[in-house]
């Protein structure tokens, strides 16, 4: 094996031969790799690949963000090749080999960086190792942009019934006459209820339909 530096982490190259040639075409399928932390106590699998510039030359990547959670050290490198029961079939190839891939302090600085770099860039705050340059008013202003369309549990998440209270005020509701009647509130696309509740009149007796009396709210959206 041999390893390389790139920007999200550590790539490590590997040939397959059979009978001294080259085995090209294999896919991630034939592959299982592992990589375990010097403690012995975590590990990640990553997915393998062909070269572009040399079939028959394999690589996968170990990420920064794996390496700099269990800090510098030996990690060791696992590959299994199995064509015997992976996708790509014969000639056959069943055959394990490892290598340790050393993390140096100054690797392990150098990726810290990195990733601070990285996340100051897409995100514009400064540092995100040291914590003191993240203010509160940067989280809540963060939290509070996000879009809350997508949380729909409105029993467990906050975000979900938020989404409910901002459909409670503006999206389309209406009163359905009957013994009970119903007063239903849409979801965004003004046809799929959200909420479904039973009502009665003063007297717990059925709903009456009349005229003049508000039953439809039109959707509407906040300013």
């Amino acid at each position: 094996m041999w390893f390389s530096k790139i920007s999200s982490g550590f790539r490590v190259w590997f040939p397959v031969d059979v009978a001294s040639e080259l085995r090209e075409g294999l896919v991630a399928g034939d592959f299982s790799v592992t990589v375990i932390d010097p403690d012995d106590s975590a590990s990640v699998s990553p997915t393998v690949a062909e070269s572009t510039q040399k079939s028959g030359v394999y690589y996968f990547d170990v990420s920064s963000a794996f390496l700099v959670a269990n800090g510098p050290g030996e990690y060791f490198c696992l590959i299994q090749v199995d064509t015997i029961d992976g996708p790509s079939g014969p000639p056959e190839i069943l055959n394990n080999f490892g290598s340790i891939l050393r993390v140096t302090q100054e690797d392990f600085d150098s990726l810290v960086a990195s990733i601070e770099a990285n996340l100051s860039s897409n995100h514009g705050i400064g540092s995100w190792v040291d914590s003191g340059s993240v203010s509160a008013s940067t989280i809540a202003t963060a939290v509070w942009a996000t879009v809350i369309s997508s949380n729909s549990n409105k029993a467990t998440e906050a975000g979900g019934m938020l989404n409910v209270l901002r459909k409670a005020v503006t999206n389309r509701q209406e009163a359905f006459s009957g013994s009970p009647g119903y007063l239903i509130l849409f979801d965004d696309d003004g046809a799929t209820p959200v909420v479904n509740q039973e009502i009665r009149d003063e007297a717990t007796g059925g709903i009456v339909a009349s005229v003049g009396v508000p039953a439809k709210r039109a959707t509407d959206s906040l300013p």
